[in-house]
């Protein structure tokens, strides 16, 4: 073991912030392993697609634990219709308060489920690590805060198929901060947590031990394991991030050591440790030889952070390898993955397993699983999701889905769990800017999502969907519409009256009938009406250019432009026969129609006329418009849900001549152009040609009458 004598020949120091290559978090993801060794026994054959998606702060993602451990969030699937994820929620106050937070996949759809309460007196805590044997049998380990002097002590949650429990579990004597990261459950009566304890000395220097759990189905309780020794000078580190049990007599932890400080000349390699039933020992562990040689100038990481066991003679474990030299200012990085044959392990080549110097690879795997010898899965990131398949002899790379491939693009997959070689979902987060607008702040679209496959592409999310709004600013999602905020609850100056989504359907605006503009997602604010003058009350909003601005209309026909939106004209002033009541942009966003209650259509910019019902009789008044996605033509509605269309827009259908419980009180287009749908005032949704029905708020109670419809 030539490189722990290594380590303990070393002074030592930590810093908190180590080199972790894992980016921006994703969410949860369940995906299809694809063409990559498709023909190999045990190959995976559908592609891996989005199945769910949240927009938030990622939670699945970085918490407290984040540098020590990287990347905190797992998933297990025990089954193709059950899978758990946990992790820990955002900052819930001004006190940065973070909770864990668990959801599952259950009956075809994910939802959020009821983390149980933390021991009372505490400061917040997360999950990090959970195992799952069934759908009524899952532990879940983390840690929770003390308050005031501090301290962090183990937490380990169950599930019994209703509900989840907390369960009593030990802290080393040393106190300090104490973290359980990992679990793995053979049955419901074995299971092993590992982790680390952080303990601070009173000469200022810290050392990272081992933690090792143990549950024999009543309890759980403290085992001893192994540490690499202290380097001199104090300040040393020993770290499991992960454990693998395929029985009560074998299981493998891995993680890494050395000198807690990554000041220069210091260097970290991999620990694994095995159990054999009885007691735990370290295991040697094979590392990249390091480019540059060790001196007070240069570093060297090597670590493992995930490991999977499928029986004692095969495991897989991944993780990664970097360091610098100073001198000449080079760093260098690389992906580590190495495997187990029942007495050794070895390195093993892998899509990014070679050590690039200046520029290093951007390339980092934070989680694996393998359901055979000749079947594995890891994930990572690559700046997108990242996928490796195993099929028993190489490695090769997967096509995986990604929320947004935009340069500045964090997408990262955590964990990944198979249920089978079919069947398997990874938890993730992703990052991404919203596009830049001249006028107005960059935001950033940031959330979680599952990606899966076979039977758990269940929950797919639709190709499309739409939000309505109410009068109150309440705001309801369908369809891959992702809520993303509402005034809804909220004291308005005036009704809301309609809502426009931004171009890529990340974001939109609502606006209330005094000139108010309300924002969400990566639609940006740049100004309103609300607190001015208004010679008649506004009833519409049209996106403007790349959705980096806004027109409004008023009920007398005047606009008022935003952002890079550009004034085109407007029938304010002028003598209308109907007040206007909806407006409609051109798909580049030069130009804008505007539609009367009497069916009349005025163009403006770019905006070309296609023909109106001004002059002609309606058995009810038009309500709103929508135009087809080329611009080429556009629909008008009326209250009683007749659709009139113009252009080349196509008619499928509508409610005209037939009974409504309400009011009709708005029309959105599909992307396609083949469909639309329509909403009531009570919030009923109807779909008409390829616009598919994915829920409404009719029969339901509502606070506010429905006003507006967006589509995706």
């Amino acid at each position: 073991m030539e490189h722990l004598k290594k380590i303990s020949s070393l002074p030592a120091r930590i810093t908190a912030g180590v080199l972790i290559t894992a980016v921006a978090s994703l969410g949860v993801a369940s995906v299809t392993s694809g063409a990559a060794g498709a023909s190999q026994a045990g190959a995976s054959t559908g592609p891996w697609a989005i199945v769910a998606q949240s927009p938030a702060a990622p939670r699945f993602g970085r918490d407290a634990l984040a540098s020590i451990f990287g990347s905190n969030s797992d998933i297990s699937c025990p089954t193709t219709t059950f899978c758990v994820t946990v992790g820990t929620t955002p900052a819930i106050n001004a006190q940065g308060l973070q909770l864990p937070l668990i959801e599952a996949y259950r009956s075809g759809a994910w939802s959020e489920m009821a983390a149980a309460p933390l021991p009372a007196g505490t400061q917040g805590g997360g999950l990090a690590g959970v195992s799952c044997v069934s759908a009524t049998f899952c532990v879940a380990v983390g840690w929770y805060s003390l308050p005031s002097p501090g301290g962090i002590r183990t937490l380990v949650e169950q599930f019994n198929g209703v509900s989840w429990s907390l369960v009593p579990s030990p802290n080393p004597a040393a106190e300090g901060f104490a973290f359980l990261v990992s679990v793995s459950c053979t049955s419901t009566t074995f299971c092993v947590a590992v982790g680390s304890n952080e303990v601070h000395q009173d000469t200022g220097t810290g050392l990272v031990f081992t933690i090792v759990e143990q549950f024999n189905g009543a309890s759980w309780s403290l085992v001893t394991s192994p540490n690499i020794p202290e380097p001199a000078g104090g300040d040393g580190m020993s770290v499991l991030p992960s454990v693998s049990c395929t029985s009560t007599t074998f299981c493998v932890a891995v993680g890494w050591g050395g000198p807690l400080s990554l000041s220069t000349g210091k260097e970290q390699l991999p620990l694994i440790e095995t159990f054999n039933g009885s007691s735990w020992s370290i295991t040697p562990s094979p590392a990249p030889p390091n480019p540059f040689p060790l001196s007070v100038e240069n570093e060297y990481i090597a670590r493992l952070v995930s490991v999977s066991c499928t029986n004692p003679g095969f495991c897989v474990t991944v993780g990664f390898v970097n360091g610098q030299e100073s001198s000449n200012n080079k760093v260098f990085s690389a992906t580590l993955t190495e495997t187990f044959n029942g007495s050794s392990w070895s390195i093993m080549s892998s899509p990014y397993s070679n050590v690039v110097v200046s520029p290093s690879s951007s390339a980092s795997i934070n989680g694996v699983v393998c359901t055979s010898p000749s079947y594995c899965v890891a994930v990572g990131s690559n700046g997108l999701t990242l996928i490796e398949t195993y099929n028993g002899s190489s490695w090769s790379i997967t096509p995986s889905p990604d929320m947004s491939t935009v340069p500045g693009s964090g997408n990262v997959l955590n964990a990944v769990s198979c249920a089978s070689s079919s069947a398997c979902a990874a938890l993730g987060s992703y990052s991404y800017p919203a596009p830049s607008c001249p006028l107005g702040s960059t935001t950033q679209d940031k959330g979680n999502l599952v990606v899966a496959t076979g039977p758990l592409q269940a929950s797919k999310v639709p190709s499309m969907g739409y939000w309505t709004v109410a009068s109150d600013g309440g705001i309801f999602s369908y369809g891959n519409a992702r809520f993303l905020g509402s005034m809804g609850g909220r004291h308005l100056n005036a009704p809301m009256v309609a809502m426009a989504a931004t171009p890529d359907g990340k974001g939109y605006w609502t606006v209330a009938s005094d000139g108010g503009i309300f924002s969400y997602g990566n639609a940006i604010f740049h100004g309103s009406m609300g607190g001015r003058h208004l010679n008649a009350p506004m009833v519409g909003i049209a996106t403007g250019p790349g959705g980096c601005g806004y027109w409004t209309v008023a009920a007398d026909g005047g606009i008022f432009s935003y952002g890079s939106s550009v004034f085109h004209g407007s029938m304010g002033g002028r003598h209308l026969n109907a007040p206007v009541v909806a407006m409609a942009s051109t798909p580049g966003g030069n130009g804008y129609w505007l539609v009367a209650a009497d069916g009349g259509v005025f163009t403006f910019g770019s905006a070309v006329y296609h023909g109106s019902m001004g002059g002609k009789r309606l058995n009810s008044p038009i309500i709103a418009m929508a135009p087809t996605p080329d611009g080429g033509g556009y629909l008008l509605v009326a209250a009683d849900g007749g659709v009139f269309v113009f252009g080349d827009a196509t008619y499928y259908g509508s409610q005209g001549g037939r009974h409504l419980n309400a009011p009709m009180v708005a029309i959105a287009s599909t992307p396609d152009a083949h469909g639309y749908w329509t909403v009531a005032t009570d919030g009923g949704v109807f779909s008409y040609g390829d616009a598919r029905f994915y829920g409404s708020m009719g029969g339901k109670r509502l606070d506010a009458p429905m006003v507006g419809i967006a589509s995706t």
